[in-house]
């Protein structure tokens, strides 16, 4: 009897070596239980683990092996409110404005993200800072910003050079 398991399944997945130059990438011990939610077509992996699923198991300095959906970020200024989300009600700095790849009619309003600067699309040479990621919060539809997510000035501060204006962002949900 062959043994066939849903896609759509709970798996433990747990770090077993390297794949690239990061030495020790692996949490000894570690394993996390995920559930598959999604399909990613332009992963380079078998699985695309959320950034929190992947910290608990591996150095976060080894994500690079792991592919997020990739795509543009412009920034906007203050004021951040209101908002298309929650109005008036003011959720900091660390925000950000959903395209409609991200939007799904309002279901996106309150999710998380983590957003990693990879590259530049403008002429402005090496606008990423560090490799750094942030946890951004969805706070605005953004039906006209030229890019995938709206980060607020401050986030895209935090990964970019704001001369930049527009980059090349990996991002998941969180």
């Amino acid at each position: 009897m062959e043994c066939k398991k849903s896609i759509w399944a709970n798996y433990r997945v747990k770090c077993i070596g390297d794949v690239n130059d990061v030495p020790r990438p692996c949490k000894l011990g570690a394993s996390v239980m995920v559930k598959i939610v999604d399909y990613c077509s332009q992963c380079n992996g078998t699985i695309n683990l959320s950034h929190a699923a992947f910290s608990s198991i591996a150095n976060l300095k080894a994500a690079s092996t792991a592919c997020g959906e990739q795509g543009t970020a412009t920034y906007y200024e203050r004021p951040y409110v209101p908002s298309a989300c929650f109005g008036n009600q003011d959720y900091g700095d660390l925000v950000a404005g959903a395209s409609d790849k991200i939007w799904n009619a309002r279901k996106a309003c309150g999710t998380s993200y983590s957003v990693k600067c990879i590259g530049g699309v403008n002429n402005v040479p090496h606008p990423c800072l560090d490799g750094t990621s942030l946890t951004v919060k969805i706070v605005d539809y953004c039906s006209n910003c030229n890019g995938t997510i709206n980060l607020s000035d401050a986030a895209f501060s935090k990964i970019a050079l704001l001369r930049a204006g527009k980059i090349e962002v990996e991002f998941d949900r969180v």
